[in-house]
């Protein structure tokens, strides 16, 4: 992000696309039915979409910092 926070997205789940904004489930559960769950979401702004990368689970480099 533009602020240097980062959004990891570890599962594949629905997200919610706009003109100039985005909505993106941070914390989800599966529930009694098999659905996917948002517990927990973050409001985000396209414009300030810098990059996206890929995630290596196996890398050892610096901590990135939660939004």
């Amino acid at each position: 992000m533009s602020n240097s926070s980062t959004i990891d997205v570890r599962h594949p789940c629905p997200f919610i696309i706009g003109k100039s904004s985005a909505v993106v489930p941070t914390d989800t559960i599966i529930d009694d039915r098999g659905y996917t769950v948002a517990r927990d979401w973050k409001t985000i702004s396209i414009s300030h979409i810098v990059e996206f990368v890929d995630l290596n689970e196996k890398d050892s480099g610096p901590k990135r910092k939660r939004a």
